[in-house]
């Protein structure tokens, strides 16, 4: 079954961070290792989506352990990132108090296409689909060197921290 992009990135700058990894974490409760979300390079509420980015470094926690000799990104991990992009967006947003955040209720559709390994960089695109006040339901997908390597819809509640 032939693969749709839910964005055409050619059409899209990625060539510099319009929301640093500072800002995002000043507004999303993850921490250390579960801080998967490096940047965002097109932030666009009025066109429906986001594009960030997650580099998969030779040093990650999981890199040791999952499938020795031969590191393979985590699919839970790669979900968990464009989860990330999500909330970022939904909480921005729908403008949040801080006392609650954006987590997962539901995960649907999800395929792996390819495998991702150390030393690429993970593309993650967040459309969004719906959004009302306490959930949200996005349409995501990722990329690595031009390939679709995951996609799924992320169905989202708010969440008291």
């Amino acid at each position: 079954m032939p693969i749709t992009e839910l964005v055409d990135l050619t059409n899209v700058d990625l060539s510099e961070i319009v929301i640093p990894r500072e800002r995002i974490y000043s507004v999303l409760p993850h921490r250390h290792e579960m801080a998967l979300l490096d940047g965002i390079l097109h932030f666009s509420p009025e066109d429906g989506f986001a594009v960030g980015y997650h580099d998969v470094r030779h040093d990650e926690w999981w890199v040791r352990g999952h499938i020795p000799g031969r590191p393979l990104m985590p699919g839970v991990l790669m979900v968990e990132a464009a989860g990330q992009l999500c909330g970022y967006y939904f909480e921005t947003v729908m403008k949040e108090d801080g006392d609650r955040f954006f987590g997962f209720a539901g995960l649907e559709e999800a395929r792996f296409r390819e495998a991702v390994v150390p030393g690429k960089r993970l593309l993650l695109v967040a459309k969004m689909r719906k959004m009302r006040k306490g959930s949200g339901v996005f349409d995501t997908q990722a990329c690595v060197d031009g390939k679709i390597v995951f996609q799924c819809t992320i169905k989202g509640m708010v969440i008291p921290r």
